[in-house]
């Protein structure tokens, strides 16, 4: 099959399980012939579905169709970002702030050269902006911005994160998470993260997050928390599964309107104390890990023991902060730029 075939064939699968379509032969389904058209059709259907069983034959096309739009696309590496800020062991040196940089829509702006340390490269972690596709950057993990039922977003063609995440990973993703929710057996509260694989996305896992909603446009002090404790969850459970490289969509600021700037600084912060604590920590942690350990998630998706097998001290060394808009953008700048 070349490309619009596999679209086709998706369309006229996913259509096929509805029942007034269900004896009808592909020919006569209500298939437009634009390439964009199809293209918002599939994924219109694709994030309406439920999270029910589907063929292996429909994961192979579907999944060779996803990478074939991928590829499409500019990917952008994590180790392509450049820093905007270096972090180091609390005791050790200050924080370093450097100019404010980043990167716009995949191309890099001009960025400083990182300091020569005589420090091993675990010993300090970096933060960057990147203004793009969280979908097209290739991580250990990316954050969705997630809703209570964590099955992703059923609006068709919705412009929130949580759909774009869904539409790209596939609808593998949608049965992960709701193989975590039966397993859990209640909404997923705020403040709290949950691992899945990407799937076809260029990232390894997913960490899912559900901000606070803040229909007043004015989030109270115990609010701000919540959006914090967001933050600290996912980087928890990243180091825990010893993930590298963490990227972070604006928690909450979209639907759930948590004002764009102060999101932005208590992430900043947020983030900026767990790396800086992080390290004293993970002395302990290596310790520890000459004894078998158990990982405290136990859904079936989750990564394994072997998964952080090339970071067995668990220390994150960069975080990335992602922007889509030029506003966005420049909050961030703006919040790094106050603390230098």
């Amino acid at each position: 099959m070349d490309q619009r075939q596999r679209r086709v064939w998706l369309i006229g699968q996913l259509l096929g399980e509805y029942p007034e379509y269900r004896d009808t032969d592909e020919a006569d389904l209500p298939i437009p012939h634009d390439d964009e058209e199809q293209r918002l059709l599939l994924r219109a259907l694709q994030n309406v579905r439920p999270p029910a069983p589907v063929s292996e034959r429909f994961l192979h096309v579907q999944d060779e169709y996803l990478g074939a739009e991928l590829a499409r696309r500019a990917v952008t590496d994590a180790d392509d970002v450049p820093p905007i800020e270096t972090i180091v062991p609390a005791g050790i040196s200050a924080q370093r702030a450097w100019p404010a940089s980043s990167v716009r829509n995949g191309r890099p702006s001009p960025a400083p050269q990182a300091p020569q340390t005589s420090q091993s490269p675990q010993s300090h972690a970096t933060l960057a902006i990147w203004q793009g596709d969280i979908t097209t950057l290739r991580c250990d993990a990316i954050v969705n911005a997630a809703n209570s039922g964590l099955t992703g977003c059923y609006a068709p063609n919705h412009h929130c994160i949580d759909n774009a995440i869904h539409s790209a990973a596939g609808v593998q993703l949608r049965l992960a998470c709701d193989r975590i929710m039966e397993q859990q057996g209640h909404p997923e509260p705020v403040g709290r993260a949950k691992i899945t694989p990407g799937f076809n996305l260029p990232t390894r896992y997913v960490l899912h997050t559900v901000g606070p909603m803040i229909p007043t446009g004015d989030p109270t002090p115990a609010e701000q928390e919540q959006l914090a404790d967001c933050y600290r969850s996912c980087l928890r459970l990243a180091a825990d599964h010893g993930l590298e490289t963490v990227a972070f969509c604006s928690i909450s600021t979209g639907e759930f309107r948590f004002p764009a700037e102060l999101a932005a600084r208590i992430a900043v912060r947020t983030v900026r104390d767990f790396l800086t604590q992080q390290f004293p920590q993970q002395l302990t942690r290596q310790e520890a890990a000459q004894s078998p350990q158990t990982s405290t998630f136990s859904v079936a998706t989750a990564p394994t023991d072997a998964a952080n097998a090339h970071n067995p001290a668990n220390i994150i060394r960069k975080v990335i902060f992602d922007v889509f808009s030029d506003r966005d953008r420049q909050i961030y700048e703006r919040v790094f730029a106050d603390h230098a």
